[in-house]
């Protein structure tokens, strides 16, 4: 099996053990190019493509002539098997966000992918397990907080387990509660002991996110923390 991301989703490809057939349509005679699965029926059907939740691809031999017939193509815990000419059609649920499922696949594989402040509906599509956010978490104030490290790397470089983190505008993104991910960092907002970053392993990579970012209101505490994560990727 072998997995690439792709403009329109994230695909892992299982080859079926059979002999390719290249049908009776005389398409898989024909160069990629040539090919548009979007006009293709599928078992007799023709997709629907005003719909933002339909992909489509084609899967080919290595010198991209042949269509494959009979792969299994997994997208997001769906399979479909590919036509004699190698063409395939996912209609995903509604609202899916594409994006997210190949950023997914790209941590999963391997990657990291750091996320702050306003960014966090990135976060939430892509690890959407990871940590609660309200419709709108940005409640947090300007000022300066006493956090508490909760990594030990991250205070093994600072030489302490509390640290200074500023926020000199207000409207910073909450988090309200974790749920699977590892919070790092934490300090009393509103009231509640609420993380100002966390980190969350996905496959073979991570997403980390931080409430803070690196800008004008850095501290010295929050350079070292930042440089602490960034290390750590």
């Amino acid at each position: 099996m072998f997995h690439w991301l792709v403009g329109c989703g994230a695909y892992g490809i299982y080859l079926a053990p059979q002999p390719l057939d290249t049908g009776e349509t005389g398409l898989d005679s024909a160069t990629p190019d040539v090919i548009d699965c979007s006009q293709v029926g599928f078992f007799g059907q023709q997709p629907d493509y005003d719909d933002a939740g339909t992909v489509y691809g084609r899967v080919t031999s290595p010198n991209g002539l042949v269509g494959v017939g009979g792969a299994n193509v997994e997208m997001d815990d769906a399979w479909v098997v590919t036509q004699d000419h190698g063409c395939f059609v996912f209609d995903l649920p509604a609202g899916t966000d594409l994006q997210a499922l190949e950023l997914r696949a790209w941590v999963e594989s391997g990657g990291t992918l750091y996320v702050s402040d306003w960014e966090w509906e990135l976060f939430e599509a892509v690890v959407p397990e990871a940590v609660d956010f309200r419709e709108d978490p940005r409640i947090g104030e300007a000022g300066t907080l006493t956090a508490t490290i909760l990594d030990r790397n991250i205070a093994a470089m600072l030489g302490s387990e509390t640290a200074s983190v500023a926020f000199d505008l207000p409207s910073w993104a909450v988090i309200d509660g974790v749920d699977q991910a590892t919070p790092l960092v934490q300090a009393s907002v509103d009231g509640r002991q609420r993380p100002l970053a966390v980190s969350h392993a996905v496959g073979d990579g991570r997403v980390i996110f931080t409430s803070f970012h690196n800008e004008a209101q850095m501290t010295e505490d929050m350079q070292t923390i930042l440089y602490s994560l960034i290390l750590s990727l």
